[in-house]
């Protein structure tokens, strides 16, 4: 393959260069354009043709469009045709060629030229599935000459960009312009929306707005972790104590000015402009805990403050001395201010001699700074930067939590810009509205007692079954060491449980009633739910300091300079771009194209911001144990007994599942995720219960008159049940288990390994801290790493975060413990991943020792011959995709006559003519276990079993070799006959001689009756081909095709093994790095209204938001 490559450039190299008769015959063409205009590309390619044989620019042009497949090849082919480093010309360029390679593939003739390609595809023509590239040649063909492209060829350019290769019905390109326009459209402006109306409307699932969900706040997830948030509570508070000290100090420096004012009104002002003078300088140095006045400090206060006092006297008596007698008026003033200060010493416990006592207030004693109490201590109004410092301040010491004050849509914008300024590193939230609709059997229990005597004591049994639907609009907020993200999407929840359980009463006599003692035990051994999470994924991308030099790239330990003020610029601005579009067009919303092409317009060329499709789904299998207990005692009378009381549940749940799995589609960052996880917690529940019941007797009332019972016995019958507990308090506690999540990220199609984690989340934090201390080396050498760290800082870092960790602990807080991709390990990957792309690519008829020949006749007769796979999309695993499989070549009825005829001719006979299997429905049966499916098959594919135990075994073969079903029941049907024969040893397909494919399947391409029926036409027109000729050709066909099964199949076979060298290596212990130890914080708010009882139907909206408290990192 290297060598076909190599060759194909060396054919190439004389297509670059002038015709020798020029004057710049020595200097490549391509180089002299682009340095003249910037349409020099395409230009240079649309000139190949002038400078070499056809042969050769064919084999150029072709060699161009296989490097732009990939990201490095088409640096390479940039770097040999020193092509000018001028982004937006070297985009264009990319999107040019791989759209060409898209438009191209599997052509029988291809365009020698791009001119001949545009010309080939004009604008409108091509299939849905060609309509995008066709778009995105043009757009690209225009910005290469210099002109700007049309609104709609931007945006095709834009998608191409981002990873989109088809657009139409279905595809992630529709979804995600389908998401982005319903968002602007109809999401944004329904944050002025919310009443009554509202939550009827959103009970049903409609008009959920979880941008009004911000009303409940951001729970924490704008502010920052711990010692961050520490370090702004001192700073607010330094910076407000030494303002308000500069105030008085400014005062006391010039008692007299004017003339006779005091700088205090009360013996307290005397004392605190003391005492904020000692706390400017002491927070320089301590902590505000370390600030705490005591009584030695308050002496040490007093006595400076006493010296303050002291230089005013002598100023007033100074001043009295040196008034004239003229100056009466100034002389009376200074006097009152003299006994005015003795006055206020006197209150303030200052005597005048040095030798006395000091006698502070008791009030100070015990007090530390704070935002409130520097406010109360001001002598005027805050403003500016000292009511900035007291906000501050008191936001952080109140806990206070940003919400959404007002229904507004710029409200919500202001509130959503504050939120990605100021989020830290591992922050999220997460805002949801939406609807649950379900049953819910847990809360009602029966109950019989007395029942034939045989029930002397009350026995009541519970059926736990719980069945749920619930729909969420999502809006999520998130920032990582890759950059920021914003996702707007759904959120789709199936939860399903199964249960049983039983109690047990006693009545005790207290007084003139009777209180009920109960005990009761319930399992609930199936709890299963599923989910699954649509959507469109933004991501400003983390962009490298300017002064960052990736020569060579980075090595292990290499410290990495981002520019985050860019990246976090780049998402408020696309934010503030979201919620402009609502606002601007409010009265006539735009279609979902205009708003993708103004999407374009606005994130321009540049590599900062992602857009994708996100597909995840969840899958989590629980287990229960539950406990419980109270005593009720009866308000009413015995005929209808209803009973209150307290009760407690003790519950224990086991989480032997929990399983999550991303994939993005799109975007030039590329995110894959897979968890797996358990655990499992106590909950202890404690609450009031009531229950409702009635007494009915087994025959009627004895005769009153004679007081026989014809019946011969009369029996009591109890019955009750349980109604619930609407007041109750839970507590969490003992939970264990851990998670364990692979991200990989991938940007611009390389491995980012500086971004992709191998992340380990605990919920018990003595597990967590077993961990760390068995691997303590480890990480007190990576943080000895970091720049200006010593080992003994490390040491005592390291012992910092474990102290933490014991001190934090609850059902909110978790763990992570995160390692990094070793760089070599990334490249190494990326190597066996493209090795694997390679296998797939290669000629199918070199692997199948055919000659060439063969493949020049088969393309002279107007077939096509084999083509490489295109590494296009993705596959759903994360790796790349295996080769896509032949299309689907099952017609209708109307199609399925038989194989096409040569004109003026009939169709050549079949020699065996079986029935046609219907084209199943397309069922999303393959999610299905193989023993559910093939259960399930065993009543909805009746038909196509029977179909094809009538097919002989070479029909069946030549089936399942030729991909000319879709697959669904018929193509298992057909497997699992042939299971069945090679079970009772009766498969041999070679025996029988394989005359046709089964009648009711279109020939594949290049098929044996094409051929013949096209050699035929050409060298005896309008005369029906000969029956030997036919057999010749079918022959010879069938070989060829099973010879390019062969080979596809040894290709696969070697692809599949480097990507599982790939995966070898990325989960080797050994090929990763630590990276970030963090004890993380999860804090949610959820408010449900509606109908929630045995039938729940209600509408809900969440906040929930993570930050880190704690964490030790590299980076």
């Amino acid at each position: 393959m290297l060598d076909r490559l190599t060759g194909g450039m060396r054919l190439g190299a004389p297509t670059f260069a002038a015709p020798d008769g020029s004057p710049d015959a020595h200097e490549p063409a391509l180089i002299r354009q682009a340095s003249a205009a910037s349409d020099a590309f395409f230009d240079a390619l649309s000139d190949f043709h002038d400078a070499a044989p056809a042969a050769e620019t064919g084999a150029a042009w072709r060699t161009a469009q296989l490097l732009a497949r990939y990201h490095a090849g088409f640096d390479a082919l940039c770097s040999l045709m020193q092509i000018p480093d001028v982004p937006e010309q070297q985009q264009a360029a990319h999107a040019f060629l791989q759209a060409a390679d898209a438009l191209q593939h599997g052509s029988v003739k291809p365009a020698g030229s791009p001119q001949a390609l545009l010309d080939k595809h004009p604008i409108g023509s091509g299939t849905p599935e060609e309509s995008l590239a066709i778009k995105t040649l043009h757009g690209a063909a225009a910005v290469l000459r210099g002109e700007a492209p049309t609104p709609e060829q931007a945006g095709a350019l834009f998608a191409w960009r981002q990873g989109f290769r088809e657009e139409g019905p279905g595809t992630a390109l529709d979804k995600t312009k389908a998401r982005i326009g319903r968002f602007v459209r109809r999401v944004i402006p329904r944050v002025e929306k919310h009443g009554w109306r509202t939550m009827l409307w959103q009970m049903i699932g409609k008009k959920a707005s979880p941008l009004s969900s911000a009303r409940l706040g951001l729970q924490a997830a704008h502010r920052k972790n711990l010692a961050g948030e520490y370090k702004d509570y001192v700073d607010a508070l330094r910076s407000a104590a030494t303002t308000l000290a500069a105030r008085y100090a400014q005062a006391e420096a010039a008692p007299l000015d004017p003339p006779g004012a005091l700088p205090w009104r009360s013996p307290q002002e005397m004392w605190s402009s003391a005492v904020l003078k000692h706390w400017a300088s002491a927070l320089a140095q301590a902590s505000p805990q370390d600030c705490v006045l005591t009584n030695d400090i308050l002496a040490a206060i007093g006595r400076q403050l006493r010296d303050t006092v002291t230089r005013a006297f002598d100023a007033l008596a100074a001043g009295i001395a040196q008034a004239t007698e003229h100056d009466d008026g100034l002389r009376e003033h200074l006097r009152a201010s003299l006994a005015t200060l003795t006055r206020l010493s006197q209150g303030a416990g200052l005597p005048p001699a040095r030798d006395s006592p000091i006698h502070p207030p008791p009030g100070l004693i015990g007090l530390a700074p704070s935002g409130a109490l520097l406010r109360s201590w001001s002598p005027a109004a805050p403003a500016g930067p000292l009511e900035k410092a007291l906000k501050s301040a008191e936001r952080i010491e109140q806990q206070d939590d940003l919400q959404l004050r007002e229904k507004t849509i710029e409200a919500a914008r202001e509130l959503i810009e504050s939120l990605l300024t100021t989020i830290d590193a591992g922050g999220k939230l997460r805002l949801a509205s939406g609807s649950a609709l379900g049953v819910n059997t847990g809360t009602l229990s029966t109950g019989l007692q007395n029942a034939g005597h045989a029930l002397a004591i009350p026995l009541s049994v519970q059926a736990d079954f719980h069945a749920s639907r619930k729909r969420q609009a999502v809006v999520e907020f998130g920032r990582g060491a890759h950059g920021r993200d914003l996702f707007i999407g759904t959120d789709k929840t199936v939860h399903a449980a199964a249960g049983c359980g039983g109690a047990i009463g006693y009545d005790i006599q207290v007084l003139a009633n009777r209180i009920r003692a109960s005990l009761g035990m319930s399992v609930v051994p199936i709890d299963v739910e599923r989910g699954k999470r649509v959507g469109v994924m933004f991501r400003a991308v983390r962009q490298l300091d300017r002064a960052q030099q990736t020569v060579g790239g980075y090595h292990d330990w290499e410290a990495v300079k981002y520019d985050d003020t860019a990246t976090r610029q780049a998402l408020i601005s696309l934010s503030n771009w979201l919620f402009e579009q609502a606002t601007e067009h409010r009265q006539r919303p735009l279609e979902r194209e205009a708003i993708w092409n103004a999407l374009a317009l606005h994130c321009g060329t540049g590599n900062t911001i992602s857009v994708g499709w996100v597909d995840q789904r969840k899958r989590r299998l629980r287990h229960k144990l539950r406990l419980s207990g109270g005593v009720q005692a009866r308000i009413s009378s015995k005929g209808a007994p209803i009973r209150v009381g307290p009760s407690a549940r003790l519950t224990a749940e086991a989480t032997s599942r929990d399983a999550t799995a991303t994939r993005e589609t799109a975007g030039i960052m590329r995110v894959e995720q897979s968890v797996q996880g358990h655990g499992g917690h106590l909950t202890l529940r404690a609450g009031l219960t009531y229950s409702a019941g009635k007494m009915f007797y087994t025959s009627a009332a004895p005769d009153a008159a004679t007081g026989s019972d014809a019946t011969g016995g009369r029996h009591r019958i109890t019955q009750g049940f349980n109604g619930g507990t609407p007041l109750s308090w839970s507590k969490q506690f003992a939970e264990l288990g851990h998670t364990v999540e692979v991200r990989t990220i991938h940007l611009n199609g390389r491995l980012a390994d500086r971004v992709s984690y191998s992340d380990k989340r605990y919920k018990s934090g003595t597990e967590f801290l077993a961990l760390i201390r068995t691997r303590q080396r480890v990480w007190i050498d990576m943080l000895s790493r970091k720049p200006g760290m010593t080992r003994e800082a490390a040491e005592q870092e390291f012992k910092v975060f474990c102290d933490m960790v014991e001190r934090h602990s609850g059902p909110n807080v978790s763990y992570l413990y995160r390692e990094r991709l070793k760089p070599a390990i990334a490249r190494e990957i990326e190597g066996q991943l493209d090795l694997a792309d390679m296998h797939r690519a290669l000629d199918i008829d070199a692997l199948a020792g055919l000659p060439a020949d063969s493949e020049r006749a088969s393309t002279e007769e107007g077939t096509s011959p084999p083509q490489p796979a295109s590494p296009a999309k993705p596959s759903p695993s994360g790796k790349h995709a295996a080769p896509a499989p032949a299309p689907d070549i099952m017609r209708g009825e109307a199609e399925a006559s038989g194989p096409p005829s040569v004109a003026g001719s009939p169709p050549p006979a079949a020699a065996e003519s079986v029935p046609l299997l219907t084209r199943p429905a397309m069922r999303k049966t393959s999610r299905l276990p193989d023993k559910a499916r093939n259960l399930l098959d065993k009543y909805t594919a009746k038909v196509q079993t029977a179909q094809a135990a009538g097919l002989n075994d070479a029909q069946l073969h030549t089936l399942l070799t030729g991909n000319a079903m879709t697959k669904g029941r018929s193509i298992r049907a057909v497997q699992r006959e042939v299971a069945k024969r090679i079970s009772e040893g009766t498969w041999s397909p070679n025996n029988r001689a394989r005359t046709a494919v089964p009648a009711g399947y279109a020939t594949l391409p290049g098929s044996p009756l094409e051929a013949a029926a096209a050699a035929a036409a050409a060298h005896a027109p309008g005369s029906p081909p000969s029956a030997s000729h036919l057999a010749r050709a079918q022959s010879t066909g069938l070989t060829r095709r099973e010879s390019e099964a062969a080979a596809l199949a040894e290709a696969e076979t070697h692809a599949q093994a480097c990507e599982m060298a790939a995966d070898a290596v990325l989960f080797d212990e050994a090929s990763w790095l630590p990276e970030r130890l963090a004890i993380v914080e999860n804090i949610s708010r959820r408010e449900n209204k509606g109908l929630s009882t045995t039938l729940q139907l209600y509408g809900t909206s969440e906040a929930s938001g993570q930050r880190d408290l704690h964490n030790l990192k590299f980076g």
